[in-house]
């Protein structure tokens, strides 16, 4: 028996309009971020419990390579989380091949950073008075629908929280203009999945994942992509809007363990 799938296009074009809730909290994707526009110098960030662990590899004046560390709280501004710190110098640490050395701590030259999150993968530097952006770094994973590829756990609170698995494994054309393409998969319990990230329109920028139940959506999740991790909200029936957080726990290229 063949099973009528609802677009997803056809679904956010009826959520138009519906405000955004974002999740109570959030952190920054650990990984490598950097300056798209000038790439080159590498931001490090290591989150444990609410403290950023910052390393930064950069250069100094002469041409020579330099790394920096820092590592404090984040500062919840809001909609926003900030991190501030002054970062440290280290040198003559163990060399490939040699006996181990204790770096050295050569002090606070690499000075004043400030880092604005607007969200889980983006933010805005200023550091020593040099303002620049910077995103999670995209290296192998690259755009949607492919990104979407893997499996996921969606977890979102209601009254509880509860979690759902979704394993995305082929990908299909763009439901509309304004579509990068659908993922398609299943849940953990057996159900339809169709996801689609959008360029353009009324939700440019956001992802969609529909989980459908006898042809008819049953649960629709609205989200920020990263890398291996996603934030946005559940979207009941009545357009009510729950915190949302999802996570890659398995790569498209292997499975889950029976």
């Amino acid at each position: 028996m063949s099973i009528r799938l609802t677009t997803v296009a056809l679904l956010v074009s009826q959520m138009t309009g519906v405000a955004m809730a974002a999740p109570e909290y959030w952190y920054p994707e650990d990984g490598t971020w950097r300056n798209p526009q000038e790439p080159g110098r590498n931001f490090k960030i290591d989150m444990q419990d609410r403290t950023l662990i910052l390393n930064v590899f950069g250069y100094r004046q002469d041409g020579s390579a330099a790394w920096y560390q820092a590592a404090k709280p984040l500062i919840d501004s809001g909609d926003y989380q900030q991190f501030q710190a002054v970062l440290n110098e280290f040198k003559n640490g163990q060399c490939i091949g040699c006996p181990y050395t204790f770096p050295e701590v050569v002090g606070p030259s690499g000075g004043n950073i400030s880092i604005l999150f607007t969200s889980p993968y983006a933010a805005q530097v200023n550091w020593e008075g040099e303002k620049f952006d910077i995103v999670r770094s995209n290296v192998v994973v690259g755009s949607a629908p492919n990104a979407l590829l893997g499996t996921w756990i969606f977890s979102y609170q209601i009254s509880t929280t509860d979690a759902n698995t979704y394993t995305l494994t082929s990908t299909g054309p763009a439901t509309d203009e304004h579509g990068t393409g659908v993922a398609i998969g299943t849940s953990d319990e057996g159900k339809n999945v169709k996801a689609e990230c959008y360029e353009s329109g009324p939700r440019e920028g956001k992802c969609v994942l529909a989980e459908y139940t006898s042809g008819n959506v049953s649960k629709l999740f609205e989200f920020d992509l990263g890398i291996n991790q996603v934030r946005g909200d559940y979207v009941s029936a009545a357009e009510t809007r729950y915190p949302m957080w999802g996570y890659r726990i398995v790569s498209e290229q292997d499975t889950l363990e029976p």
